[in-house]
């Protein structure tokens, strides 16, 4: 669980995964040097890391060696704004079918939180996707995968980590295609497991972040480092 300046809405994320129906899990949560100090849960599952502020894509490779430290064999993200339905965790645990693991998700707003949490909040969309439309063109396999849905095993932690030089929202995008060009198989079970929740301060506001000067910097990279990803660089 990456999370910054977002303490509220990481204890609402963190009590989604205490109301799992499987219970058997562990959660790193990977500060980024928040200008308040969260208050993860007490329950000893939760091993809590505060860190100096070095971006997104930093944080999410922190949580990557996190993980590579536990030792457990599959993981998942949870965003510190979203939350997880009662039986996700069991959903994803019943198939293990590929290296990575999308299922589907849930755009919904803030409210009302007990129906989140009961996983009857009604959404105004349903995102999917489909692995069998990868292919080694990037702009398909960006339309066709669901990151805060993936279910992964030890094996992408032998691909490279997140490329620090994107901050914008490309950077997810960009090292889950090299697990692909690296060779990780990819599947997809059509079954909800996350309530991805649309406010003011998350990335799914696209003029919010095409507005950002960095977006036109990083836009211009991102080709670039795809072509590299793709002749082995």
């Amino acid at each position: 669980m990456p999370t910054y300046n977002r303490a509220g809405l990481l204890e609402q994320a963190c009590q989604s995964l205490l109301n799992q129906t499987h219970q058997d899990w562990h959660a790193y949560i990977a500060d980024d040097g928040s200008s308040v100090m969260p208050q993860p849960p007490t329950d000893p599952r939760f091993t809590f890391v505060r860190y100096t502020h070095g971006g997104l894509a930093r944080n999410f490779n922190r949580l990557l060696k996190m993980w590579e430290a536990g030792g457990q064999e599959r993981a998942t993200w949870l965003g510190d704004d979203d939350i997880l339905l009662p039986m996700a965790l069991e959903r994803m645990i019943a198939h293990q079918t590929a290296d990575v693991v999308f299922s589907d998700l849930i755009y919904t707003n803030m409210a009302p939180l007990d129906e989140h949490f009961m996983g009857i909040a009604e959404g105004w969309g349903r995102r999917t996707c489909d692995p069998r439309r990868y292919s080694l063109d990037a702009a398909s396999f960006h339309d066709n995968f669901n990151m805060g849905t993936a279910f992964m095993s030890r094996n992408v932690l032998a691909a490279p980590r997140f490329d620090t030089r994107f901050t914008t929202g490309i950077e997810d995008f960009l090292w889950l295609y090299g697990l692909f060009v690296h060779g990780c198989t990819f599947d997809h079970f059509p079954e909800v497991t996350k309530y991805y929740r649309i406010h003011d301060g998350n990335n799914s506001n696209v003029q919010r972040m095409i507005e950002r000067p960095e977006y036109a910097i990083e836009s211009a990279l991102l080709e670039q480092a795809v072509h590299e990803l793709r002749e082995g660089r």
